[in-house]
């Protein structure tokens, strides 16, 4: 299995089949503090955020133990074709994800008062 990180953003590989009305760019995160983003700017590249879609994709990584029912699963990417596509990030070096299917996952941390995402 191949987990792509990028910064706080996770990509896990996925069997599911990924329905649902695709974003027009796949912005998989923005950055609350710097206000970055985490973009793959591809048309091969199908980011869905359809609950339908990503309840399927982050059930599937519980049911294998992958994930917990707590995690932040915020969409379900689709990368079409035979060649991978850039995942850019202005703090981040660029990484190329092959084409497949994958949940976006992002981190969490914990503080006293609450487990939440982190902020980038």
């Amino acid at each position: 299995m191949n987990i792509h990180r990028h910064g706080d953003v996770y990509l896990i590989p996925v069997k599911s089949k990924i329905d649902g009305v695709p974003e027009k760019k796949a912005v998989l995160a923005y950055g609350e503090q710097t206000g970055h983003a985490h973009v793959i700017d591809h048309p091969r590249a199908k980011l869905t955020r359809d609950a339908k879609a990503v309840d399927l994709v982050k059930a599937e990584l519980v049911r294998l133990g992958i994930i917990d029912k707590d995690a932040f699963v915020t969409g379900a990417l689709t990368v079409e074709g035979d060649e991978a596509v850039p995942l850019t990030h202005e703090e981040h070096d660029t990484q190329h994800i092959k084409p497949g299917r994958y949940a976006v996952i992002i981190q969490r941390e914990y503080t006293p008062a609450k487990i939440q995402r982190v902020a980038d």
